[in-house]
């Protein structure tokens, strides 16, 4: 699907139609006005004539006098004066559910110029329009022997005035970049487990470093995993025939920066080894990498716009399944970092590669560290599927993080890293255990990897609710947080001369 410009009077586009916006009482946007002018009153005079006072919710409007367009349709977007973010993002998804039905192919909105958001612009309204329209229309069919999108649309214009186009040109650019960045952790995350492993992963981001010059690509292999007492990783992965892999990404960009080190959880399938899951809990355990999946899709966005910032992303990739060689239940095993570790529960193995991962990054002597990881359960139940639940080690960071997802809706919700509950963590045969009991699972889980943490600013964002949606009782990914983090990356660079 492509997205462009038009400029100039409206009548003379060669849309296949118009989706425009009128508001509560069905007042008439701006824009809608000049329409209704152009057609001699015909937009108003066919509203008053079909209503009889009452809000029309949409109305599709054919062969209008003096316009070009075959067809307009006019889309109720509520209280002009009060609109969210999520009102927009409903009106978008109203505006396709009705374009489909007309099978039209080239579309030219003009609700994102006269919808007037809270403490929003044009820039966010544009930028929102393309990524809303993308994730909308979005479809994972690669393994469909029949997979003809059923998308119609080909082309979607967008209007601009003079004095707006170079504005709305860029968020254009972003829109895109950031469509095509969620959309690529997206295919990585629905793409099944006998496909990608550990070791599809590693040749994904290998052949990622082919496409874009100005990334490094370094793979550390099983032997190299073992040499660096990383031991958990490497742990985790005997109960496999895939091979451990740690991915290291490396985009340089900024001499005089210390790195911002972005570590994504990647287990390509998660079923819990000794402590095995249930038929039921299994099922979607090929997205317990989707932390690994959203950094690629940032790295996606910053090769494309070569943001000028240091970045180096660590995934650590195994799969948690079960044979004679797994970890069991009472092992105690060393860390990278030293400290020994009882493992009661071989289903929390997400945090036991993080915590090496944790201790790897500190060689790059970074400025921020940020864990991503589909981590507890109990990060749902707390939350459920709409906030990343957000724990760190620093309040600047906690802002900015908490910042950006309100400017990209891809909120957070701050959870206590408390001393208290490190207490549960206590073991009389090791240095730690690697759960607590069955009470603030997703505090423990977090105040675990704490202990691999040092005074660098440190955030975790467990995602084990916002990463997948269920449409139709089929789960599929979101790609969050991976605006969360493209903004949080907009903000940082903007910060650096």
């Amino acid at each position: 699907m492509k997205f462009n410009i038009i400029t100039g009077p409206l009548e003379k586009q060669n849309a296949s139609c118009i989706v425009t916006a009128i508001f509560n009482n069905n007042e008439l946007s701006h824009l809608t006005k000049i329409l209704d002018i152009i057609s001699n009153n015909y937009i108003s005079n066919t509203i008053k004539n079909l209503n009889n006072n009452e809000n029309l919710n949409s109305l599709i409007l054919y062969n209008v006098p003096n316009i070009n367009s075959k067809k307009i349709i006019l889309i109720n977007c509520g209280n002009k004066n009060n609109l969210s973010k999520s009102d927009y993002k409903k009106i978008i998804f109203n505006s396709i559910k009705i374009i489909k039905t007309t099978q039209s192919k080239n579309i030219l909105y003009l609700i994102n110029n006269d919808c007037n958001i809270k403490n929003q612009n044009i820039f966010y309204n544009t930028k929102h329009l393309i990524i809303n329209i993308n994730d909308i229309l979005y479809k994972f069919n690669k393994y469909k022997t029949n997979n003809n999108n059923e998308t119609v649309l080909k082309n979607i214009m967008i209007y601009s005035t003079k004095h707006e186009i170079s504005n709305i040109q860029k968020s254009i650019k972003y829109g895109i970049i950031i469509s095509k960045s969620i959309k690529y952790a997206k295919d990585l995350a629905n793409t099944p487990p006998n496909i990608c492993t550990p070791t599809y992963l590693a040749n994904e981001v290998y052949n990622l470093s082919k496409i874009y010059k100005n990334l490094s690509v370094t793979i550390i292999n099983k032997k190299e995993i073992k040499k660096s007492n990383m031991n958990f990783i490497l742990s985790i992965s005997k109960g496999s025939s895939e091979n451990p892999k740690i991915i290291i990404l490396k985009y340089i960009n900024n001499s005089n920066q210390k790195p911002l080190i972005l570590i994504g959880k990647g287990v390509t399938f998660d079923s819990g080894g000794m402590c095995l899951k249930s038929y039921k809990s299994m099922l979607g355990m090929k997205y317990d990498m989707c932390g690994a999946s959203s950094i690629l899709g940032v790295f996606i966005f910053i090769l494309e716009l070569k943001i000028k910032i240091n970045i180096i992303g660590i995934i650590p990739s195994v799969e948690n399944m079960i044979n004679g060689k797994s970890i069991k239940p009472n092992d105690i095993i060393k860390s990278m970092s030293g400290k020994t570790i009882e493992i009661l529960n071989t289903n929390a193995e997400g945090r036991l590669i993080l915590c090496d991962a944790l201790t790897y990054s500190q060689k790059y002597n970074p400025m921020i560290i940020i864990d991503i990881a589909t981590l507890t359960g109990a990060t749902i139940t707390a939350l459920g599927k709409n906030y990343n639940a957000l724990y760190t080690n620093n309040s600047k960071l906690s802002n900015d993080l908490l910042i950006a997802g309100k400017m990209i809706d891809d909120i957070c919700w701050k959870m206590p890293l408390s001393k208290k509950y490190n207490e549960k963590l206590k073991n009389t045969l090791a240095d730690l255990s690697n759960v607590g009991d069955e009470t603030g699972q997703s505090i423990t889980a977090a105040c675990f990897l704490s202990n691999f943490t040092t005074n660098t600013p440190w955030a975790h964002l467990d995602i084990a609710g916002t990463s997948t949606i269920k449409n139709n009782e089929i789960e599929e990914a979101t790609g969050r947080p991976t605006k969360l983090l493209i903004q949080y990356i907009i903000n940082l660079s903007s910060t650096f001369k």
